[in-house]
């Protein structure tokens, strides 16, 4: 079974969190790490552009995520299902393990 945004969620260090969440105000803070059913690390990022539910990018120091076509490295992509607008907080997942 391929693993969509909606059928992922945290395992460790905090168990049920909804991968999948966003928003304008988090429940976690920008950086905030946990790994996921599906065996990859998920953070907390925050918008710096509208990004697509699939979109790659990057993760700035203070926790802004960036497109990877503005900087040309991808080491994340978006977890939500409806992508993200800026200022928001959401979960990005790891590209590679």
């Amino acid at each position: 079974m391929a693993s969509t945004a909606a059928t992922i969620f945290a395992v460790t260090p905090v168990c049920g969190v909804d991968l999948d969440a966003k928003g304008s105000t988090f429940a976690f803070p920008a950086l905030m790490n946990c790994f996921g059913n599906d065996g990859r690390k998920h953070t907390v990022a925050l918008a710096g552009g509208t990004l697509a539910s699939t979109a790659n990018m990057t993760i700035g120091t203070a926790g802004s995520a960036i497109s990877a076509a503005s900087v040309g490295v991808a080491t994340y992509t978006v977890n939500t299902t409806a992508g993200v607008v800026s200022g928001q907080y959401f979960w990005a997942r790891q590209i590679a393990i």
